[in-house]
């Protein structure tokens, strides 16, 4: 039969033991989520455009800023707003590249034409 003395360091010894588990455990998932928000608040932020046209992108995506930082969800909602401003960041860069391209191709056949 154990004595009162065994139990209470047994006790004692396990309290300590899963303390040590569960702060080990917690902290290694608070990490991967403050990772996972963390990155997912990297993109979000990299995928606005800091530029003038943040006011257009803003006003398109605040429903999602709102909802993101209210809730902090990290959902299939998330990835869908980040790749809404994506898209959105794409096709302005896109039409900003071909803008110039075709400003570009025409500034040079004009010179030709001149030539």
């Amino acid at each position: 039969m154990r004595s009162a003395e065994d139990s209470y360091y047994q006790s004692l010894v396990r309290s300590a033991e899963d303390s040590y588990y569960q702060s080990l455990v917690r902290s290694a998932e608070d990490i991967y989520y403050q990772n996972l928000v963390r990155s997912a608040e990297d993109s979000y932020y990299q995928s606005l455009v800091r530029s003038a046209e943040d006011i257009y992108y803003q006003s398109l995506v605040r429903s999602a800023e709102d909802s993101y930082y209210q809730s902090l969800v990290r959902s299939a909602e998330d990835s869908y707003y980040q790749s809404l401003v994506r898209s959105a960041e794409d096709s302005y860069y896109q039409s900003l590249m071909r803008s110039a391209e075709d400003s570009y191709y025409e500034c040079l056949m004009r010179s030709a034409e001149d030539s």
